[in-house]
């Protein structure tokens, strides 16, 4: 598993800072992967309103890649799991 972050900055905080991240993991195997993190968990992420988004992901080595297909941001966690991606 791979470090992964999402960070994010508010409109009143337009900056990228860890105390507005969500640390997640990624599997770096050449293959499509659904991930579903809870980002609303963050307490700066659920008092504010999101300004931009950026994901960070660490180093993967042996020449693997970790490419984003979509990236969707839902107030409704539980509508993530109707896409059709298979993956974790």
């Amino acid at each position: 598993l791979i470090p992964a972050d999402i960070f994010f900055q508010t409109e009143s905080e337009k900056f990228w800072d860890q105390s507005k991240s969500k640390v997640f993991a990624v599997i770096a195997d050449n293959k499509w992967h659904k991930y579903v993190v809870n980002v609303g968990a963050n307490n700066n992420w659920a008092s504010n309103r999101i300004f931009q988004t950026r994901v960070d992901v660490g180093n993967t080595g042996n020449n693997k890649n970790v490419d984003f297909d979509l990236v969707w941001i839902s107030k409704h966690a539980e509508l993530a799991y109707d896409l059709n991606y298979d993956g974790i």
